[in-house]
């Protein structure tokens, strides 16, 4: 190859190269953190969708739909739906964002909010929020639930257009936090008026609904688009026809033991409360242990047993949130043989080698066979010394030590959590146990 083909050949070797990175780096970014997510629903014919609306004037209309663009005009419940709406921007949204320079536009349509309206299409009988936080709110923590506020009912006629805005906590909703909002197109025929989103970082995102909002069986599409909190959105010009929509707003709230200030869903029964009442009055000054009994399949070595409190289910969850309501405050701690770690600390077991008195802090290699299931942890009175040595130095320290009144016992029924070490080249297991602490003021 000449040196002239060879250099054109590198030039356009560097040239895709430099075309792939970017590409790449674009895919990457949209992927590792997505920001909307879109979908329809199918409203059987069987299952009408009806508006509801009742006017200043006290009278209550209805509107079917799907609505058919050549007879909307022939509707007198859609003419006096349009004439009650306002047409003054909403303070709902956040008014500090860029305006385009093109502002000559119709402005959308709003059902005032002091006038009541409702729809026979209920947001909580289609999986919607769930699909939102499986997709948008992966790493929610457990006792975390997203719920749904109806917000407003917006209507863009042909030439409207909305600018650029940021949805703000609705008024009504306490002690939660806007995390997502969701838009739900109503089965009209229209041109245009796509919903554009926008990210923090300017990825933009366009939806366009269905334009036949009927299939050919009868049955009916609900276009839906949710989108972050962080996101701003807006609606393009609309061209021909009528963009009905109505909005949600998404909230997160922690239903639970957990937090300063704990909503739990449920109230522990009377027959507990009265039976907890006097025990915690004759055993004021000590701290009493409870031996959990749920499964909770997490390894004591990777998290502090203090860190379940969320995912706590059955019996163990009414018996926490029982002693909140005492305005107590229970700590989970690891227990294993007459054992108890500090709150603060996961189950390490130091390795073990036989010979020189080395003991290695390194994790246990797992290609050692596996020992007889039974740890000398387990309640056995001939627990080997080396094996307590070796817990000790994990920080552990012994039950009888610590005054504390242990109220269940160390049966079957309790949980049981395994932990692996190397103890003269093999490999054991060790069965851990969640101990419930609770000091009695």
């Amino acid at each position: 190859m000449s040196p002239s083909r060879r250099a054109q050949y590198h030039s356009k070797n560097a040239g895709s190269d430099v075309e792939l990175q970017r590409v790449v780096g674009r895919f990457l970014a949209i992927k590792d953190r997505p920001f909307s997510v879109s979908g329809s629903i199918t409203i059987p014919e069987t299952e009408p969708l009806i508006l509801f609306f009742r006017t200043s004037t006290g009278i209550s209309h209805s509107l079917p739909f799907p609505l058919k663009t050549d007879i909307m005009h022939q509707l007198p419940a859609l003419n006096v739906l349009l004439v009650a709406c306002e047409t003054t921007p909403d303070v709902a949204f956040d008014a500090a964002l860029p305006t385009s320079e093109n502002a000559d536009h119709e402005l959308p349509l709003v059902w005032p909010s002091t006038l009541p309206f409702s729809i026979t299409f209920d947001l909580a009988n289609h999986p919607i929020l769930d699909t939102i936080r499986s997709v948008l709110f992966p790493n929610c923590y457990p006792g975390t639930y997203l719920f749904a506020v109806r917000d407003k009912l917006e209507i863009f006629l042909a030439g409207a257009h909305s600018e650029p805005r940021r949805p703000l906590l609705s008024r009504g909703v306490d002690s939660a936090k806007l995390v997502a909002t969701i838009i739900v197109t109503l089965p009209v025929r229209f041109r245009g008026g796509a919903l554009a989103v926008r990210n923090l970082e300017g990825i933009e995102e366009r939806f366009y609904p269905p334009t036949q909002p009927q299939v050919s069986s009868g049955d009916t599409l609900l276009h839906w688009t949710a989108f972050t909190d962080d996101c701003d959105h807006e609606v393009e010009f609309v061209e021909q026809g009528c963009r009905i929509s109505i909005s949600y707003g998404v909230y997160m709230k922690t239903f639970g033991p957990v937090g300063p200030r704990p909503h739990p869903l449920f109230t522990p029964n009377d027959q507990l409360l009265d039976a907890l009442s006097p025990l915690l009055n004759l055993c004021r000054g000590r701290t009493l242990g409870i031996y959990l009994t749920g499964r909770y399949n997490c390894s004591p070595t990777d998290v502090l047993a203090d860190s379940l409190v969320p995912s706590l289910k059955g019996s163990d969850e009414v018996l926490y949130h029982a002693l909140r309501l005492y305005q107590l405050t229970p700590e989970l701690r690891w227990a294993a043989g007459g054992y108890v770690w500090p709150v603060d600390k996961t189950v390490h077991i130091s390795t073990y080698v036989e010979g020189d008195g080395v003991r290695s802090r390194a994790r246990p290699n797992i290609n050692y066979p596996y020992s007889a299931p039974n740890s000398p942890l387990q309640g056995k009175e001939d627990e080997d010394d080396d094996l307590r040595d070796l817990v000790a130095e994990g920080g552990a320290m012994l039950l009888k030590e610590s005054d504390i009144l242990i109220l269940t016992p160390r049966d079957e029924s309790i949980s049981r959590e395994k932990v692996s070490f190397v103890s003269r080249g093999t490999l054991d297991r060790l069965c851990v146990n969640i101990l419930l602490l609770l000091f009695v003021p």
